[in-house]
Protein backbone atom coordinates (compact mmCIF):
# COMPACT_ATOMS: atom_id res chain seq x y z
CA UNK A 1 0.00 0.00 0.00
CA UNK A 2 1.32 3.30 -0.98
CA UNK A 3 1.78 6.03 1.94
CA UNK A 4 -0.80 8.05 0.41
CA UNK A 5 -3.31 5.55 0.83
CA UNK A 6 -2.19 4.59 4.41
CA UNK A 7 -2.49 8.57 5.68
CA UNK A 8 -6.16 8.35 4.15
CA UNK A 9 -6.86 5.10 5.50
CA UNK A 10 -5.41 6.59 8.83
CA UNK A 11 -6.82 9.56 8.54
CA UNK A 12 -10.41 8.35 8.28
CA UNK A 13 -10.00 6.42 10.98
CA UNK A 14 -9.23 9.19 13.55
CA UNK A 15 -12.00 11.24 12.37
CA UNK A 16 -14.68 8.34 12.63
CA UNK A 17 -13.29 7.87 16.06
CA UNK A 18 -13.77 11.42 16.84
CA UNK A 19 -17.27 11.40 15.58
CA UNK A 20 -17.86 8.10 17.40
CA UNK A 21 -17.46 10.45 20.98
CA UNK A 22 -20.58 12.48 20.08
CA UNK A 23 -23.10 9.19 19.81
CA UNK A 24 -26.03 12.19 20.70
CA UNK A 25 -25.09 14.45 18.77
CA UNK A 26 -23.54 12.83 15.49
CA UNK A 27 -24.80 16.03 12.88
CA UNK A 28 -23.49 18.76 14.98
CA UNK A 29 -20.20 16.78 15.56
CA UNK A 30 -20.23 16.53 11.53
CA UNK A 31 -20.94 20.12 10.85
CA UNK A 32 -18.45 21.00 13.21
CA UNK A 33 -15.83 19.10 11.28
CA UNK A 34 -16.49 20.57 8.36
CA UNK A 35 -16.53 23.63 9.44
CA UNK A 36 -12.62 23.86 10.90
CA UNK A 37 -11.68 21.92 8.01
CA UNK A 38 -13.13 24.52 5.54
CA UNK A 39 -11.37 26.98 8.13
CA UNK A 40 -7.73 25.11 7.38
CA UNK A 41 -9.03 24.80 3.65
CA UNK A 42 -9.16 28.82 3.76
CA UNK A 43 -6.30 28.86 5.59
CA UNK A 44 -3.84 27.00 3.45
CA UNK A 45 -5.37 27.94 0.19
CA UNK A 46 -6.81 31.19 0.98
CA UNK A 47 -10.54 31.87 -0.15
CA UNK A 48 -10.41 31.54 -3.91
CA UNK A 49 -8.47 28.05 -3.46
CA UNK A 50 -11.16 26.58 -1.06
CA UNK A 51 -13.92 27.78 -2.98
CA UNK A 52 -12.26 25.55 -5.86
CA UNK A 53 -11.90 22.79 -3.38
CA UNK A 54 -15.70 23.17 -2.44
CA UNK A 55 -16.63 23.03 -6.22
CA UNK A 56 -14.94 20.10 -6.31
CA UNK A 57 -16.61 18.20 -3.73
CA UNK A 58 -19.80 19.20 -4.87
CA UNK A 59 -19.21 17.84 -8.54
CA UNK A 60 -17.59 14.77 -6.66
CA UNK A 61 -21.13 14.13 -4.77
CA UNK A 62 -23.60 15.52 -7.69
CA UNK A 63 -21.39 12.78 -9.87
CA UNK A 64 -22.21 9.77 -7.39
CA UNK A 65 -19.04 9.25 -6.16
CA UNK A 66 -20.13 9.03 -2.26
CA UNK A 67 -23.43 7.33 -2.54
CA UNK A 68 -24.10 4.70 0.02
CA UNK A 69 -25.96 2.21 -2.53
CA UNK A 70 -26.49 -0.55 -0.07
CA UNK A 71 -27.30 -3.91 -2.07
CA UNK A 72 -30.97 -5.10 -1.76
CA UNK A 73 -31.36 -8.58 0.24
CA UNK A 74 -33.56 -11.32 -1.37
CA UNK A 75 -36.95 -11.47 0.69
CA UNK A 76 -36.34 -15.24 1.62
CA UNK A 77 -33.01 -14.23 3.33
CA UNK A 78 -34.41 -11.67 6.09
CA UNK A 79 -35.33 -12.96 8.94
Amino acid sequence: MDEDKLIMIETQTDLMQLLAKYPNHPLQALGMCLKTIADCYVLSLGEDGAVKILETVIDSVNNGNHSQNLPKIPKNQLN
